[in-house]
């Protein structure tokens, strides 16, 4: 089973905050759960989030993040647990209280965008700066402070009606930050707009995000997005948080293989754990005879996979000196600009993914005969259902 994040393992990095101070608040969950029926969507959960951090919920459909974002933001009502953020409570179903949506100073942008087409891109920042009660001169000094923050203050007199999907995000992002919450949740902000401009809006958003030094939680089923913008990435599987880790961690060291496999790891292989007349710890790919050596401990428990990130596999046009080596051809060969990507066959239906750089002397072609090489430094071996390594601040 995925083990549940305790306090010991939820508590975050210290946040740095921006050069002109932030306004970013904790938030604390403890033993939170909820429920539709009989349908369990979030696991008692119990997670930190510093304040100024950015920290991504990252899990297929169904996996209970946005029903946990949901329940911080007040739109979901936990079934069990508590909920604070800065140090007070906003929920907690022990003593039956929970405080309003608008009273919780908690900023929420959509997938969707939800702003108003009949006004203004200016007219859509004012208008809950109006519902707050903000003087005239207040809030026009506020609008034009957070446009020019997210790189719209030429467009303040546009309808917005007559935005591109980016520049309608750019305001929903405006209209959140300028309430100053204390945190901003944002649902799969930019799964709606095409993949060049998603890159070029997610490292404003992480931009925005530092210099602004607001708390964030963020949701995706997008691993790149997630290690992209992420100070952490909660991983969640079935209501639960399977890893919580920063990117790198996360990338370098995934703690099982619905974690490898969620963050696209390509050569995951079933393997059975064996050792050499030297003591050296291997696996044998299950169905093949290959047998690789492995730098680290094979772990115990069921489901072992060895887990080869492409960039980790070598090609060669002649046999190399080495470690676990093999012999195969190329299957297929994309370009893909400054890297070549291979699939390469090592028969028996063992197909290695690789990831080398394109260089014109070097670059192979398909059905050329070639071999390969993986460092043992470079084979993980991870179990189906293992926990997380200790602490993973």
């Amino acid at each position: 089973m995925p083990t549940r994040t305790t306090p010991a393992h939820a508590a975050p990095p210290a946040a740095a905050g921006p050069a002109d101070g932030g306004h970013g608040r904790s938030v604390r969950m403890r033993g939170l759960r909820k429920t539709f029926g009989s349908a369990v969507a979030v696991k008692s959960l119990d997670l930190d989030i510093g304040a100024g951090e950015m920290l991504v919920l990252l899990g297929p459909s169904g996996c209970g993040k946005t029903t946990t974002m949901r329940c911080v933001v007040g739109l979901e009502e936990p079934t069990e647990g508590r909920i604070e953020i800065g140090g007070d409570a906003v929920f907690d179903a022990r003593t039956h209280m929970s405080v309003p949506v608008h009273k919780r100073n908690v900023g929420m942008v959509f997938q969707s965008y939800a702003i108003w087409p009949h006004m203004t891109v200016a007219e859509n920042v004012a208008f809950p700066l109006q519902m707050k009660g903000l003087g005239r001169r207040e809030i026009a000094a506020e609008v034009e402070r957070t446009l020019e923050l997210v790189g719209m203050e030429a467009f303040g007199e546009r309808p917005a009606s007559k935005l591109s999907g980016g520049q309608m995000q750019r305001v929903a992002l405006a209209r959140s930050v300028a309430m100053r919450p204390g945190v901003l949740l944002l649902d799969e902000p930019l799964s709606n707009l095409d993949a060049k401009l998603r890159d070029r809006l997610r490292f404003e958003l992480r931009d925005l995000q530092q210099r602004v030094g607001i708390t964030a939680i963020y949701v995706t089923h997008d691993q790149s997005e997630a290690l992209a913008l992420a100070d952490r990435v909660a991983v969640m599987r079935d209501g639960e948080i399977v890893q919580l880790a920063p990117p790198l961690e996360l990338y370098r060291n995934p703690c099982n293989t619905f974690v490898a496999d969620f963050l696209g790891v390509d050569n995951l292989f079933p393997v059975e754990r064996v050792t050499d007349d030297d003591g050296a710890p291997g696996v044998r790919l299950t169905g093949h005879g290959l047998v690789l050596r492995t730098g680290q401990e094979v772990p115990a428990g069921s489901g072992l996979h060895a887990c080869i990130r492409p960039e980790h596999v070598r090609v060669f046009s002649a046999a190399p000196g080495g470690e676990n080596v093999a012999a195969g051809r190329v299957r297929v060969a994309s370009f893909l600009g400054s890297q070549m990507r291979y699939e390469i066959d090592l028969g028996d239906d063992l197909v290695v993914h690789a990831a080398c750089p394109a260089e014109d002397d070097a670059m192979l072609r398909e059905r050329e005969a070639v071999w390969i090489r993986i460092d043992p430094a470079r084979v993980q071996v991870l179990a189906e259902d293992a926990a997380p390594a200790g602490d993973t601040r």
